[in-house]
């Protein structure tokens, strides 16, 4: 039996549908997030339910391409820049209620 495959990401307090294609395609789409971080949980869906395969959110921030082992400084820095995008989020979801709400 020949099967249709998608993505689904959990977003929201639910799951979401965002990728449909082959099972090739939705494998190499996960694989290319799979070191994301930070990520929410992604999950690969068979037409008929199955999970074919899934990956578990990622809280952790990575601090970037170092040579040895980080310092403190460079942990501080790395969180510096996940709080201020932490922000920008948070500010991008506040518009798009708002614009919820008036429309």
């Amino acid at each position: 039996m020949k099967y249709d495959y998608h993505i689904e990401v959990f977003a929201i307090g639910k799951w979401l549908n965002i990728v449909m294609g082959s099972r090739e395609y939705c494998r190499g789409y996960l694989n290319a997030r799979q070191d994301l971080s930070p990520r929410p949980a992604y999950r690969l869906m068979r037409s008929d339910g199955q999970i074919v395969d899934q990956y578990a959110p990622r809280d952790d921030v990575s601090v970037g391409m170092i040579a040895g082992f980080p310092t403190a400084e460079q942990y501080e820095a790395a969180a510096k820049r996940a709080l201020e995008m932490a922000a920008v989020i948070r500010e991008r979801k506040e518009r798009e209620l708002q614009s919820l709400h008036l429309a």
